[in-house]
């Protein structure tokens, strides 16, 4: 539960900055920095749902009602179903966006075993996680061993969750440090 709890503290910290119009549907990441929103859809509150066989869908209200729509029939690929939260759709999957750049970092929604994911560009295909790439990229523009030295401390109080929040939070850091070199 704390794992949970702290993704979701470290989602609302991490996209402080973007703070644009919540609820909406965006043709590109640079239109959710622009507040254009595509007219006419608007997002219902904590509507998110993913049922196994089913998948992903949110409700959406259009000038015709509401509608429990699938993620395969979203208006696009970028949207915000939660306040102050960005969430990118590839593949017909949802991921929540905590970095971006020329290296984006994602969570999944919901609980995941495993639920770090990355690509290379906003529009780029979405990969599972894999800290050699990150890794990779830090050597490349010096950050490396800045990286290595912030590795958390696993205390004695730590949880299992505890100790991959740490890591959470410096990974989405050092993406944040890597796309400003």
């Amino acid at each position: 539960m704390k794992k949970i709890q702290f993704v979701f503290l470290l989602l609302f910290i991490s996209n402080l900055s973007f703070s644009q119009t919540n609820f909406r549907f965006y043709k590109t990441i640079e239109d959710y920095y622009n507040d254009k929103f595509i007219p006419g859809y608007k997002i219902a509150q904590n509507s998110f749902l993913y049922v196994i066989f089913a998948g992903e869908s949110l409700l959406i209200k259009t000038d015709n009602g509401t509608e429990r729509v699938g993620i395969s029939h979203f208006c696009a690929d970028f949207y915000s179903p939660e306040e102050d939260q960005l969430w990118r759709r590839y593949k017909n999957k949802s991921y929540i966006i905590l970095a971006h750049g020329e290296f984006c970092f994602y969570v999944t929604p919901g609980f995941s075993s495993s639920p770090e994911y990355y690509s290379e560009t906003i529009s780029g295909p979405v990969k599972k996680f894999k800290s050699k790439v990150l890794t990779k990229r830090l050597k490349e523009k010096g950050l490396l061993e800045a990286y290595k030295k912030d590795k958390p401390k696993r205390e004695f109080k730590d949880s299992v969750n505890d100790y991959f929040n740490k890591l959470l939070a410096r990974n989405i850091k050092y993406v944040n440090l890597l796309n400003q070199a």
